[in-house]
């Protein structure tokens, strides 16, 4: 027959298969019968294993014998009380552990026995930093959410006894939606959408809140309230939604100025076709009558008046003439389109073989040299780039200085358009043509150089040269209508360079 076990192994037997830490602790009293003190009576194998050493090294020692921080002495008057009012005692924290890097979080019981307490203890540090790790994580999108520019909300659905929609209440809000509310976020949180906005109080409203909780299927809205304009994205969150709201008020009113200029642009444009209706019929028959009268006149005075008269008479058409010259550049300028349906792949090399024949006589009288680079192909109006090359070639003709023969040299390269002085942020990576009309002839001060792509600006006289100061703003608007720029670089008496770029 087999001896019989001891009650305390049993005691030690059962603790030990536990899973919590157990200890008891025996209370040591003064001759006045206050504790003074606890003593260890027995430890199971959980807590041997935390210690990271056997039981024998504490039992039957007090623990004033070790040293004990804060909260462990914190611990051992709960001790005391536990056994003076027989009340259990709970709590979580942090405890040291010599097999532990860092404390662990320990869910302590204390329960009287007796003159003892028996303390157990559950490891719950997974726990506890699981739910620190959600904290963080809350606090993290509460930040990011606050950072936001637009008002942002989660909602949960509120549902009748038949599960039928009915409100939604507010389990989050950033701080600009509190801004926009004008309310603190405490305030807003577990409200209702109906209670905050009663103006939403539509079925159809609700119906379509009820089909995205049901089908997923996030959508986006606009609302004027009062008199701003929101733009709203839903998206659905559990039984409930995310809400991202922006204040578009000034975007609406940016479309509605667009708009009203767009009127506005259309009716000038409108205006300009009735100009250029008027410049090509009403405007030019009278000045053709003047010139054709006036040479009738002249013919039939001619040696019947003084030379004085006649010089009147020819100062007249000559007025007339510029005057019709005037008014045909005009309605060149006004025809220049940015339409693109007209454009295609159009050779720069035969456009400008195509100017050196028409100027071919103006060449010719003066002894002009004429040296071009081979020429791409871009991407543009036929109409449009020969009027560019021939205002262009001819200026550089006409400016020339008197008694030097003139040299205009046409180059190209392809360049990126970081290089390019005006190029907007979009245009620095793209690849351009840059062709460039070189001269050498009287050149000009660039201090004007704002001024010669304008209408009617000119830097010379009339009676030193003609023009109607037109030509170089075909140009400018030409180069515009084609995605490019246009830019010269010159110095008195030095010749001029007139640089186009044009997109690859």
């Amino acid at each position: 027959m087999q001896g019989t076990i001891a009650p305390i192994d049993i005691l030690k037997g059962v603790l030990d298969s536990s899973l919590n830490g157990v200890a008891v602790y025996q209370s040591i009293r003064n001759e006045s019968g206050d504790i003074i003190d606890f003593q260890v009576v027995l430890m199971n194998a959980i807590v041997e294993q935390d210690l990271g050493t056997s039981a024998e090294a504490f039992l039957g020692h007090r623990l004033s014998e070790f040293p004990l921080d804060d909260a462990q002495t914190n611990l051992v008057n709960q001790y005391k009380k536990v056994i003076e009012t027989g009340q259990p005692y709970r709590t979580e924290l942090q405890y040291p552990l010599p097999t532990r890097s860092q404390p662990a979080w320990l869910d302590i019981s204390v329960v009287k026995l007796e003159d003892s307490v028996v303390v157990s203890y559950n490891d719950i540090t997974g726990i506890k930093e699981a739910e620190m790790s959600r904290q963080q994580q809350a606090e993290l999108l509460q930040r990011v959410t606050d950072t936001s520019l637009s008002a942002l909300a989660c909602c949960e659905a509120i549902r009748d006894g038949n599960g039928n929609l009915t409100d939604m209440k507010i389990t989050l809000v950033n701080q600009m939606t509190a801004q926009w509310l004008n309310k603190p976020v405490d305030q807003i949180l577990n409200q209702t959408i109906l209670s905050l906005f009663p103006v939403l109080q539509d079925k159809d409203a609700f119906a379509r809140l009820e089909e995205l909780i049901a089908k997923g299927h996030p959508y986006g809205v606009e609302y004027c309230i009062g008199n701003r304009w929101y733009s709203l994205a839903l998206a659905k969150f559990g039984d409930g939604i995310v809400v991202s709201a922006s204040d578009i008020t000034t975007l609406r009113r940016y479309q509605q100025d667009l708009e009203h200029s767009n009127k506005e642009l259309t009716r000038s444009n409108s205006d300009l076709q009735q100009f250029a209706y008027v410049a090509s019929h009403d405007l030019q028959e009278p000045l053709r009558k003047i010139q054709s009268f006036g040479e009738m006149l002249e013919n039939q005075v001619s040696g019947q008046v003084s030379d004085g008269h006649l010089n009147l008479l020819r100062r007249m058409q000559d007025a007339a003439q510029r005057m019709q010259i005037l008014i045909q550049d005009l309605l060149t300028y006004s025809r220049v389109s940015s339409k693109k349906d007209s454009f295609q792949l159009i050779s720069l090399q035969t456009i400008v073989q195509e100017v050196l024949t028409d100027l071919e006589v103006t060449i010719q009288d003066k002894k002009a040299e004429i040296k071009t680079d081979a020429l791409p192909t871009v991407q543009g109006d036929r109409l449009q780039l020969r009027q560019l090359f021939q205002n262009l070639i001819s200026n550089a003709l006409k400016f020339n200085q008197p008694d030097i023969q003139p040299v205009v040299r046409i180059e190209c390269r392809q360049i990126r358009g970081q290089t390019i002085p005006d190029a907007s942020p979009s245009e620095l990576d793209r690849e351009f043509y840059e062709i460039s009309v070189i001269d050498n002839g009287i050149g000009f001060d660039e201090k004007y150089l704002d001024r010669i792509f304008q209408v009617f600006q000119r830097l010379h006289n009339r009676s030193e040269y003609s023009g109607t100061g037109i030509g170089l703003a075909i140009c400018k608007k030409v180069v515009d209508n084609h995605k490019g720029h246009i830019t010269a670089s010159s110095q008195p008496d030095e010749g001029a360079t007139f640089r186009v770029y044009l997109p690859v």
